[in-house]
C-alpha cells in the first residue's frame, strides 16, 4: 500500500481547522447562488472568484489569505448559509477519515454573537449526527486579535455558556495587529471558566509575544510556530506545549520557504508533541490525508510512525476524557484492519 492510500485509510484527528477556511469551491458556489438569490449581485469582497482556493504548488501572501477570509465572511451571513457550511465541512473531513474534529469560528454579529454561535452549534450537531458516530465534532471560539478586549470577553462568556460542545478559545487573525498580552483579562476569564486555550503562535517574528504565550500564558496548544528565534524555540522545547503543524498553509501562505525547510523536520527529530493539521482545507486545497502523506514523504517517516503520530494526537484534544478513551478504542481496532490491508494491498 503506498503512503497516500495508507494516510487516506488512517484514522485521523484534526485540531487546527477554521470553519470558513475549510469550505471547498463547490460549497463556495452554493453560497454564491444562495446569496444571489436574495440580492442583486455578490458583495464586493466576494466578487472576484480568482481569490478562492489555490492549487498545490501555488502561493499567496498572508494579506491575500485574509482577503479570502473576508470574501467567505461576506457570503456566510445567514442561518441557511451557516447550515450549508457546517454540513459540507463536516462531510469533507469525514470523507477524509477524520474521526475527531475541532473546528474554529469567530462569533459574528448575525444578528448577535450568541445567536450566531447557537446556529453554528446546532448545524454542527446535525451534521455530526448524520454520520452516526463516525466522526466526533467539537467547537473552539476564536478571538480576533483586531477586535476589542470587550469583544474578547464576550466570546469567552459565550464559550463558557456552550460547554461541553465548545471546548476552548482560540486567538487568531492578522498577526500584524495587536498582541496577546493586550487580552490578559480574557485569558484570565477563560481559565476561570475552565476553557482550554489554543493560540496562534509565531506566525510572524514577535519574540516578546511568543515568549509570553509559552512562559506566562501557558497555552494548552499553540499553532504554526514559524518564527521561533531568539530563545523562543528553547522555551517551546522546555514547555512541551503541543504544536499544531500546518505545512501546506505555511508554505502556500509564504510563512515558510518550502516543505523541505519546514520546522516540523526539526521538531519530529526531537519527538516534540505535534498535531498535523490543515488550517484551511478549502483555502489551501488540501486534506488531512494529504498533510500526513506530505510529511511522510518529506521527512521519510515510515507507516508505523505515521500511525503513532496520529494516535498520539488523541492526547492533545480538548474534549472530555471519555471521548479520548473512545477514540483510542477506535484506533486500536482499526490498527489491525489497516495492517492487514497493508499486507494484502
Amino acid at each position: 500500500m503506498d503512503i497516500r492510500e495508507f494516510c487516506r485509510r488512517l484514522p485521523k484527528v484534526e485540531l487546527h481547522a477554521h470553519l470558513n477556511g475549510s469550505i471547498d469551491n463547490d460549497t463556495l458556489y452554493k453560497l454564491m447562488d444562495l446569496y444571489k438569490a436574495k440580492h442583486e449581485e455578490l458583495p464586493l469582497e466576494a466578487s472576484d472568484k480568482s481569490i478562492y482556493a489555490i492549487k498545490q504548488g501555488e502561493t499567496r501572501t498572508l494579506a491575500q489569505c485574509f482577503d479570502v477570509f473576508r470574501a467567505i465572511h461576506a457570503l456566510t451571513g445567514s442561518e441557511e448559509a451557516i447550515s450549508i457550511v457546517a454540513k459540507d465541512v463536516v462531510q469533507g473531513f469525514a470523507n477524509d477519515g477524520v474521526r475527531y474534529l475541532e473546528l474554529r469560528t469567530t462569533p459574528k454579529d448575525t444578528p448577535t454573537s450568541a445567536e450566531y454561535v447557537r446556529t453554528v452549534i446546532d448545524a454542527l450537531k446535525t451534521a455530526q449526527d448524520k454520520h452516526q458516530g463516525a466522526i466526533v465534532v467539537r467547537l473552539i471560539l476564536s478571538i480576533d486579535r483586531r477586535g476589542s478586549v470587550e469583544k474578547a470577553l464576550e466570546t469567552v462568556r459565550i464559550a463558557a455558556q456552550n460547554k461541553p460542545f465548545v471546548v476552548g478559545v482560540d486567538f487568531s487573525g492578522d498577526p500584524t495587529h495587536k498582541d496577546a498580552r493586550d487580552f490578559q483579562s480574557a485569558w484570565d476569564l477563560a481559565r476561570q471558566k475552565d476553557l482550554k486555550l489554543a493560540i496562534h503562535f509565531a506566525e510572524i517574528k514577535n519574540t516578546e509575544e511568543s515568549l509570553y504565550i509559552v512562559n506566562e500564558l501557558k497555552a494548552d496548544r499553540i499553532g504554526h510556530g514559524c518564527f521561533m528565534q531568539d530563545g523562543v524555540e528553547d522555551a517551546v522545547l522546555k514547555a512541551q506545549i503541543p504544536l499544531e503543524i500546518c505545512m501546506s498553509s505555511n508554505v502556500m501562505g509564504q510563512s515558510v520557504k518550502d516543505y523541505d525547510d519546514h520546522h516540523f523536520h526539526d521538531l519530529y527529530e526531537k519527538d516534540y508533541p505535534c498535531a498535523i493539521s490543515t488550517d484551511d482545507m478549502g483555502v489551501f486545497s488540501t486534506t488531512l490525508s494529504h498533510e500526513y502523506a506530505m510529511a511522510a514523504r518529506k521527512l521519510d517517516i515510515p507507516q508505523p510512525r505515521i500511525w503513532d503520530l496520529s494516535y498520539r494526537t488523541i492526547d492533545f484534544i480538548f474534549a472530555e476524557v471519555e471521548v479520548k478513551d473512545q477514540l483510542r478504542e477506535i484506533w486500536n481496532s482499526e490498527k489491525v484492519l489497516l495492517a492487514n490491508s497493508a499486507k494484502t494491498g
